[in-house]
């Protein structure tokens, strides 16, 4: 079953915030002189917290629609 519109817009806004974190981090790392070194750090926190949340959401989202898939049952271990 294919994502909902709902969940794919977030995910690309998702993408997007962590993308402009990213710039946002890049131009920090390119005058770093002028940063504090608890400054960056804090700006590296944030970055970092922003990718993991948009990690877990899609992988949620991913979850989500795996068992919507399967009629509302829970993805079951491949057998060996």
């Amino acid at each position: 079953m294919p994502q909902s519109q709902d969940s794919e817009g977030e995910i690309k806004l998702m993408g997007t915030v962590v993308a402009i974190s990213g710039i946002d981090l890049l131009k920090t790392f390119l005058n770093v002189s002028a940063y504090q070194h608890d400054e960056i750090m804090w700006r590296v926190f944030l970055h970092l917290t922003f990718v993991v949340s948009g990690v877990l959401f899609a992988l949620m989202d991913r979850l989500a629609s795996h068992k919507a898939a399967n009629g509302g049952t829970a993805p079951q271990a491949a057998a060996h």
